[in-house]
């Protein structure tokens, strides 16, 4: 409210209590009001090829179903062996077998300038893996993650934990958030949410459940180190790798989670 109360909002008071509004210096240790989201499934006019064939360099091609294809290759070769009589190779086709959780910030300011370029990697990776889920969180990941963009519906990420090892995990936001939200136990700026351990803690037993997982920040690389929450940035940083949102950005993401 322009003035020095630890309540309310656009303030001058460091790590207050928020209370409807717009942030003034995003320094409020929690918030009191109503949950700012976006709908990211929302139908929107999208240019998104450069990203589409990005993305369907990730696979996880496996063998599956009856041997009903004809390997070309080695029935040559087995041909050859027997002497030129023919000798039929059959294969099982290949299916991609891969899984995809994706994990996207919702709900803070910060977060706004780059809603476009959130839907459109929403939108391609729902249209490129039919194995794909989607979570949300606000600023960073604790105890739970949210199965609606309202933030409502909450899962346990011990529940994420549960998933196979070779699920690729993809995780969209500005890692931008007072150092307190991420180090500090009861870190969360939700009012509402109460969690024990730190969410640094949390993003250390993804980050060792999912090796093949990266970080996907919309600022750009070259802004991370003075731009707000660079230290949060470099921080979540030593945990996951991480990529800018841009096409190069993510081929570079792609390849980490191809690797082995």
């Amino acid at each position: 409210t322009g003035g020095n109360s630890p309540f309310g909002h656009s303030g001058n008071a460091r790590g207050g209590v928020r209370v409807f509004g717009r942030s003034g210096n995003r320094s409020a240790l929690k918030v009191v009001g109503e949950r700012r989201y976006v709908d990211y499934s929302s139908e929107a006019s999208l240019r998104g090829e450069n990203l589409r064939q990005a993305l369907a360099t990730l696979r996880n091609l496996v063998p599956a179903g009856p041997r009903d294809q004809l390997d070309i290759d080695e029935t040559i070769d087995a041909s050859a062996r027997n002497g030129g009589e023919i000798d039929l190779i059959f294969k099982r086709s290949l299916l991609d077998r891969i899984e995809v959780v994706l994990l996207i910030d919702n709900g803070g300011y910060s977060m706004v300038p780059h809603v476009d370029l959130t839907r459109l990697l929403f939108s391609k990776v729902k249209d490129r893996f039919r194995r794909a889920s989607t979570y949300f969180f606000h600023n960073t990941i604790y105890g739970s993650v949210f199965r609606d963009p309202m933030r409502r519906q909450r899962l346990a990420t011990q529940e994420l934990l549960r998933r196979k090892r070779e699920t690729r995990l993809l995780i969209l936001g500005d890692a931008a958030m007072a150092p307190e939200e991420l180090h500090l136990p009861h870190g969360a700026i939700s009012w509402d949410a109460e969690d024990l351990e730190s969410s640094l803690t949390w993003l250390e037993r993804l980050r060792e459940r999912f090796p093949r997982s990266v970080w996907l920040n919309p600022v750009a690389k070259e802004e991370w180190p003075e731009t707000y929450g660079y230290s949060t940035i470099a921080a979540i940083g030593q945990v996951f790798p991480m990529e800018d949102l841009t096409l190069g950005g993510i081929k570079r993401a792609v390849d980490l989670l191809n690797g082995p």
